[in-house]
């Protein structure tokens, strides 16, 4: 069975100028220090069939319960690198992840409004914000997560019910007083999957990577 250091995963049909020049650049430094890699993309009009088809190497529509392997097992790793195909990022922010001891561990980058992004604190709404971020110096213990930037361990994926990316519903109170069930996106949806199989996930504040569809917007 064929073995890879780092499987790195980028679901979408189309790739940012600057996502593809820190992918080259990253690839590169990949093989000077002699780590194998193995670089996963597929796609689908729904977000969350694009992630299960990009780490099943199949059709996103099959979310088969029982297949709880990337790639089907039909290859060993010991990373799984989830980068979007509009992050830009410097190699080292890479490695610094990459080089990480915890099971998940991300970087971060801003949400459309500039100031908030997308990293989420525990009991907290919404992102962390910016300024939090730019004082922190050691990384923490997070809630969840968006997907644009994150390393995970072999193990991790196979300890989480499938499908990994189904959306997760919460109650939402309109001003009468009355609920609705809105969506949760895939990738928090995600995180809750990991709470629940007893995963922790971190955010390190040194690794803050650019968001290359919301420029000139940057840290």
């Amino acid at each position: 069975m064929k073995h890879y250091d780092v499987l790195i995963a980028t679901p979408g049909a189309m790739m940012e100028a600057q996502y593809v020049k820190s992918l080259v650049a990253t690839l590169a430094e990949c093989d000077k220090r002699g780590i194998t890699y193995k670089f996963l993309n597929n796609y689908s009009s729904l977000v969350h069939h694009a992630r299960e088809a990009t780490i099943t190497g199949g059709d996103g529509a099959n979310l088969n319960p029982d297949d709880t392997a990337p790639l089907g097992g039909t290859v060993t790793y010991n990373k799984i690198f989830w980068i979007d195909s509009d992050i830009s990022w410097e190699p080292w922010q890479f490695f610094r992840i990459y080089d990480s001891d915890y099971d998940v561990c991300t970087g971060a980058y801003l949400l459309a409004d500039g100031t908030t992004t997308s990293v989420h604190e525990w009991g907290i709404i919404g992102g962390m914000p910016k300024q939090k971020i730019m004082q922190m110096s050691e990384p923490m213990k997070i809630q969840s997560m968006g997907f644009g930037f994150v390393d995970m361990k072999s193990g991790v994926f196979e300890r989480i019910e499938r499908p990994w990316f189904k959306h997760q519903s919460q109650p939402v109170k309109r001003s009468d007083g009355t609920e609705i069930v809105d969506s949760i996106g895939e990738d928090v949806s995600w995180c809750i999957g990991a709470y629940n199989a007893g995963i922790d996930i971190y955010f390190d504040p040194d690794v803050l990577v650019k968001h290359m569809k919301k420029m000139p917007i940057s840290w």
